[in-house]
């Protein structure tokens, strides 16, 4: 595709319009259940949404107790689960397993030594990705949860270059994700990078789970992480009820109730006015 320019754009559209296609069909995709309040369910969809994998989400009901309140979540819960296409069921799978099994993630070849290894798939990492594998270079991206980054959750930007009406962070991340897989960029998604080290001459990197593959040049673009508030069991409430963003997943689960947005930068000023849009 990266020889045969006008075919690999034939492709790459015909592909981006079935997954657009398969996305919006009602029914369509792996279905997982679990119950609306547990941070998990919460993790697993967010993971699917932003990778843009067909899915049907069925929240179920909590059983009450005798008092007439809702029972807590509980840990082990084999909850929520997810039913594969072929009918295959996996309960409460963890992210890099899931991503395994749909075929999300692309698993470096430790026998090669690419030319570039890429840490982080936010705009940085995806700007890298595309320019070394367009040269034709053999490049890999390692990516903890989807490609966007942290700007992947940005319900719109507008100070991007090249989109003057704006764009959404997903939607940036998209293309720019199909435009590095279209010149041969592999990406290796619900991976961590653990280690790095020099090794013969080259870069040895070594995955969570144990994986070693080497690189000739490393760049690191592991981004930022959002501030945590510093309270007790602050944790336990992340994903239930405490949230890193204001799309439309969050806006579902807030709807009706009280909202209160920490922060005075960007990222709190467009989550107040999705949220008041909506409201």
């Amino acid at each position: 595709m990266r020889d045969e320019g006008d075919i690999a754009n034939l492709i790459t559209q015909a592909l981006v319009w079935r997954r657009l296609g398969i996305i919006g069909e009602i029914g369509s995709g792996v279905i997982v259940s679990g119950y609306a309040d547990d941070a998990e369910l919460m993790r697993i969809e967010r993971f699917l949404v932003r990778n843009s994998y067909p899915h049907q989400i069925v929240e179920l009901p909590r059983e009450s107790s005798e008092s007439g309140t809702e029972q807590p979540p509980d840990p082990s819960s084999a909850l929520p689960s997810v039913r594969l296409t072929n009918g295959r069921l996996l309960l409460r799978p963890t992210i890099t397993d899931l991503a395994d099994e749909l075929g999300i993630t692309e698993m470096p070849d430790v026998s090669v030594i690419y030319d570039v290894a890429i840490v982080g798939a936010g705009p940085a990492g995806l700007a890298a990705a595309v320019y070394a594998a367009s040269e034709g270079l053999q490049t890999i991206v390692i990516e903890a949860i989807a490609a966007g980054g942290q700007a992947g959750t940005s319900s719109k930007i507008e100070n991007y270059l090249g989109f003057p009406t704006g764009i959404s962070g997903q939607g940036l991340a998209t293309r720019a994700q199909v435009q590095a897989l279209k010149f041969g960029a592999l990406f290796a998604i619900s991976r961590e990078v653990v280690s790095a080290a020099p090794f013969e001459g080259v870069h040895k990197l070594t995955l969570a789970g144990g994986i070693s593959f080497c690189a000739r040049a490393v760049v690191i673009a592991s981004g930022a992480q959002y501030r945590r508030l510093s309270l007790p069991d602050y944790s336990h409430f992340e994903n239930r009820g405490v949230y890193y963003a204001a799309t439309a997943m969050e806006a579902h689960l807030c709807d009706g109730r009280e909202v209160v947005v920490v922060g005075g930068g960007n990222s709190a000023g467009q989550a107040a006015m999705f949220l008041s849009g909506i409201a």
